[in-house]
């Protein structure tokens, strides 16, 4: 799960790009939950997600763009079919002035049933003191592993590898500040350019993303369109694989995706010429 531009994942007002790259995850997880038409429901899930990646790219990207300009029967038309491939109302998609941010899905999708989805996996649903908000109160998916993740790995280094440290493991800490130099100092934070610069200079370099569609911290789509905004020369475009997982961020939290995982990661690691034999 990757994010090498972090303008693709920051919602700030006037920066429309977030809305366009969250929204085929936001589908991923109405059709895990089962609130998509019936249509849409039918189909595979990753049907479903390309139906609405296009619509993302497509209709929905053009139609923000024209901001204030949208004419209203093109705002009726983008909203019906934003209300279609999210499982959202018109009526709170047209309030949100056709935008709909991480925090407020998260809390609108599941509203009618008291329940709230998770960031790190929006498989997950968790409960709020109440119905009311915009955002819901805690990451219900990161609730749900964080002790068993954190215990499990401290086991591990002490028992199984015999690392031991008076230093206290923390599975996500607030080290600041952070200093980005000139990759990100006054703007959002970019490594995409380091990427491509290492990848022209060393040309037989390979690169392995695997992306959830459940993940709603670091989107699938988000991902593939920075891939795809390195400028990377023609013929090195191959050397970058993204394998696609129906899981989270965390995608080895299902034993099927890991097991998905593995394979794809040591076939990757045979045919990269370090790793060949």
């Amino acid at each position: 799960s990757m994010v090498t531009d972090f303008g693709t994942i920051r919602f700030n007002a006037g920066h429309d790009l977030p809305f366009v790259l969250f929204l085929p995850t936001y589908t991923a997880t109405a059709h895990h939950h089962g609130v998509l038409s019936e249509r849409l429901q039918r189909m595979s899930l990753e049907a479903a997600v390309k139906e609405s990646e296009a619509f993302a790219i497509g209709d929905y990207a053009s139609a923000l763009m024209l901001g204030d300009t949208l004419p209203a029967e093109q705002r009726v038309a983008i909203t019906k079919r934003y209300a279609e491939l999210t499982g959202l109302s018109e009526s709170f998609i047209d309030q949100a002035n056709l935008r709909v941010s991480q925090r407020r899905f998260g809390k609108e999708l599941l509203r009618d049933r008291g329940l709230t989805v998770g960031r790190f996996d929006s498989r997950f649903t968790g409960r709020d003191r109440d119905d009311a908000g915009e955002g819901y109160d805690y990451d219900a998916s990161y609730a749900a592993i964080r002790a068993i993740y954190t215990a499990s790995l401290n086991d591990y280094l002490r028992g199984e590898l015999g690392y031991d440290s008076d230093m206290s493991y923390e599975i996500l800490t607030g080290v600041w500040p952070w200093d980005y130099g000139q990759g990100g100092n006054n703007r959002f934070l970019n490594t995409g350019e380091r990427l491509r610069a290492v990848m022209h200079q060393q040309p037989h370099m390979k690169v392995y993303v695997g992306s959830g569609y459940f993940d709603l911290a670091t989107p699938h789509f988000a991902a593939d369109y920075s891939l795809s905004h390195l400028m990377l020369a023609e013929e090195l475009r191959d050397n970058i694989e993204v394998n696609y997982y129906e899981a989270g961020h965390m995608m080895y939290l299902r034993q099927s995706e890991l097991e998905a995982q593995v394979q794809n990661l040591r076939r990757f690691y045979e045919t990269t010429p370090v790793g060949s034999r």
